[in-house]
């Protein structure tokens, strides 16, 4: 492991650790901190990914810390990517709304407009919101296990529309999704790969 990967690591434990004891102040320091020794990406895949992933659904307190720590991580990142749109969602059984915001925040840094549904919105919600605002791709993410029959059941209200977005689903719980990818960098190859303009690169 290298020195860069090494004090991410560090700052990973210390800001889970942070936020166990509610210490919001300390929190903040470890992300300054993070941010000033690497960017934003970085920071969002190796520090703050894993620890959203790890959050107790019941922690109401820890997750109002870690909200404005995904605020705090995406200041200043928006990039230019031709106006593409994206939708995410978290399907139901997803207890909060913080894995959503974190894939936001990585495609609006990357230039994309990014539409986030409500927490829990179902097949049919999400078919119509996806038939009015025509994206160019709908990611479907999760953390929480529980939530792996509505990601599918999301997943296969997709395939009705014809013709559909380029639909991309993120098992960031490591749950077993067929055919998902597991962490954000293989999320923006994927949208990458898969989107104009980036296609015809």
């Amino acid at each position: 492991m290298g020195r860069a990967e090494a004090d991410l690591a560090a700052a990973r434990r210390a800001l889970g650790t942070a936020l166990v004891a509610h210490d919001g102040a300390r929190a903040r320091a470890v992300l300054d901190g993070a941010l000033e020794g690497a960017g934003a990406f970085a920071v969002q895949v190796e520090v703050l990914a894993p620890v959203v992933a790890g959050l107790d659904g019941g922690d109401p307190f820890g997750a109002g810390i870690l909200e404005g720590l995904l605020a705090r991580a995406a200041g200043g990142t928006h990039g230019s990517a031709g106006g593409v749109l994206a939708v995410v969602a978290c399907p139901p059984g997803q207890p909060h709304t913080l894995q959503c915001r974190l894939v936001a925040d990585v495609l609006e840094g990357r230039g994309w407009e990014v539409i986030r549904t409500e927490l829990g919105t179902g097949a049919r919600g999400l078919v119509d919101h996806v038939s009015d605002e025509q994206p160019d791709a709908v990611v479907i993410t999760f953390t929480a296990c529980d939530a792996l029959d509505g990601a599918r059941e999301l997943l296969g209200a997709l395939t009705t529309l014809d013709p559909g977005p380029l639909a991309v689903p993120l098992d960031a719980g490591g749950c077993g999704l067929e055919g998902a990818v597991t962490d954000l960098p293989a999320l923006v190859d994927t949208l990458h790969a898969g989107v104009p303009p980036y296609a015809d690169d």
